[in-house]
């Protein structure tokens, strides 16, 4: 039987120790959830493009949580995961991972979901 060695370390961060597991002994850091506010979300509100595709996607705020629209598609839930990096309710937008510019402005998001291909769209 496996044994869990918990470690608190600047009175906020845990790292577990797994030992005697199956696969051998594990230990990882706990991440800290991103929680974003209101404004925060606001950053990644617009229109994006992808001139490959010729299409557009539309970030909007919903009910305090971030959807990406399409004028041919249900809209698709979109979580937070931390920062930049949103799960998506939709197979083919399994994470949406956005973009920033010099000035930490959001800039664009590329798709990581059942497609082949990465595909990057620029906010407008």
């Amino acid at each position: 039987m496996g044994r869990v060695d918990p470690e608190v370390k600047d009175g906020e961060s845990l790292r577990l120790a797994f030992s005697g597991t199956n696969v051998g002994d594990m230990s990882g850091e706990r991440i800290a959830l991103f929680k974003p506010t209101l404004e925060q979300l606001n950053e990644y509100a617009g229109t994006y493009s992808n001139e490959e595709l010729d299409t557009l996607y539309a970030v909007t705020l919903q009910n305090g949580k971030l959807a990406l629209g399409h004028p041919r598609l249900n809209d698709i839930t979109l979580s937070p995961d931390e920062r930049d990096y949103f799960v998506g309710s939709s197979p083919y937008f399994r994470m949406l991972i956005f973009k920033r510019d010099e000035q930490n402005k959001v800039s664009g998001f590329s798709v990581d979901g059942r497609l082949e291909k990465e595909f990057v769209f620029l906010k407008r």
